[in-house]
């Protein structure tokens, strides 16, 4: 593959932290599969890495894309997907350190507003929209000078459902981490590859931290254009990713079109 020498450098980096700023166009993907295909085959097993991306789609075609480059067989083992998907396979191999039952739900928004219904049923909240939102609840609950007993309730009551909703995933893999099983597992990996990282939040962005306390000798590449951030998207601080490079240790390199 002929990759030019910004592309090379970001391919072949070693540094236990790695910022690569890459502009639309500049082959971040392609060096994100270069890098991991690379890795394998200089012996780092595929089991080894993981790759965090922000959509399932886009997790889906790197997956693709590396199985056309080193066989499925071995891409496959290489672990891709989204924070979200990696708490929630993180919570169900250690669900009972968690405190979840094997078969704990994991509910969506839908499931989310159901359960904010039955709350506000029982604080007495007069809900006066024929389809109340999440939002519409929450804020009743908080002009009322309820919003943190809502909370409260909401989460005593999906414990009480044996579920968790999709941004409390994040949340219970960073409690996860303090466990010294979840931490040797984490520990076995040599090399974690973050992509979209402009669209990063401070809980994912902990909970990277909290992968480098697991395991002191991970290398982590972050990949991202903070003209591409999605600003207020599920919580997005672009501040992780202009404060990166700032970091002492940091190896930064610019991916140019």
């Amino acid at each position: 593959m002929n990759l030019n020498p910004a592309q090379t450098q970001a391919v072949n980096a070693r540094a236990q932290d790695m910022l690569v700023l890459a502009c639309a166009g500049a082959g971040k993907t392609r060096v994100l599969i270069e890098r991991i295909a690379t890795l394998v085959e200089t012996n780092t097993p595929p089991w080894a890495i993981a790759a965090v991306t922000f959509t399932n789609k886009a997790a889906d075609e790197m997956r693709e894309r590396l199985a056309a480059r080193i066989g499925k067989g071995r891409a496959a083992r290489v672990w891709m997907g989204t924070f979200h998907a990696y708490a929630a396979k993180m919570l169900r191999d250690f669900c009972a350190l968690a405190g979840f039952p094997d078969g704990f739900s994991i509910y969506d928004d839908e499931d989310r507003l159901d359960v904010l219904r039955i709350c506000a049923h029982e604080m007495g909240l007069k809900i006066t929209a024929k389809e109340p939102s999440i939002e519409g609840i929450e804020g009743i609950a908080a002009r009322a000078g309820k919003g943190a007993l809502l909370r409260s309730l909401y989460t005593a009551t999906l414990r009480r459902y044996a579920a968790t909703d999709y941004d409390g995933l994040e949340h219970h893999l960073l409690a996860l981490l303090q466990s010294p099983e979840v931490c040797a597992v984490v520990g076995a990996l040599r090399e974690i590859l973050v992509d979209e990282y402009q669209d990063t939040n401070d809980v994912q962005e902990t909970i990277l931290g909290e992968m480098r306390n697991a395991a002191p000798g991970i290398r982590i590449m972050r990949v991202g254009d903070p003209s591409q951030a999605i600003y207020g998207f599920r919580g997005t601080k672009i501040e992780n990713i202009l404060r990166a490079a700032e970091r002492p240790g940091m190896d930064v390199i610019r991916l140019a079109t």
